[in-house]
């Protein structure tokens, strides 16, 4: 059988590419890549700045929430205590008293959870990272804020009204 190309023939029968184009069109990867398809590339360091932060201000809002909630639980708890026995001690007044204090922590822990938010933010921002997470501290702190402030109102109010219905007459010794 006689060849049918040429002796000087640039293309050989089994390469359908110009000798020029060293890979073929569809590939992704150029000739000289030092990182095959199986071995992806390695990253730079990413940066930790604000992630912590942003963390912590979701935590606090977190707890700026569950601490009031835990103490209208005491409070419906010795509420309905009292209830049951049909008449307030100085102790359910004292105990009630220190309950509508500890609810305040909430604020505190909501105005906590607000300034590490929007520092984390901040930070995570310059980093060009997501801040996913410091805007939903910041959100859940906002809450938490009018959530610990409209819980320790009423304890207040409940607390006056237990004092009310002990009467200035009482026997507090």
């Amino acid at each position: 059988m006689d060849n049918p190309y040429p002796p000087n023939n640039p293309y050989p029968p089994n390469n359908p590419y110009p000798p020029n184009n060293p890979y073929p069109p569809n590939n992704p990867y150029p000739p000289n890549n030092p990182y095959p398809p199986n071995n992806p590339q390695p990253q730079g360091p990413q940066s930790s700045a604000g992630k912590g932060t942003a963390t912590t201000g979701l935590i606090m809002g977190l707890l700026g929430f569950l601490i009031p909630l835990i103490c209208s639980i005491a409070v419906l708890a010795l509420l309905g205590e009292a209830i049951f026995d049909e008449y307030f001690t100085a102790e359910d007044v004292g105990i009630y008293s220190i309950i509508s204090a500890v609810s305040w922590v909430g604020v505190l822990a909501g105005i906590v959870g607000i300034i590490l938010s929007a520092i984390g933010i901040k930070q995570l921002k310059s980093a060009n990272q997501s801040a996913g997470m410091a805007i939903a501290g910041l959100i859940i702190s906002i809450i938490a804020i009018v959530f610990a402030l409209s819980c320790s109102a009423c304890h207040c109010l409940a607390c006056i009204g237990f004092n009310e219905t002990v009467g200035p007459g009482f026997d507090w010794w």
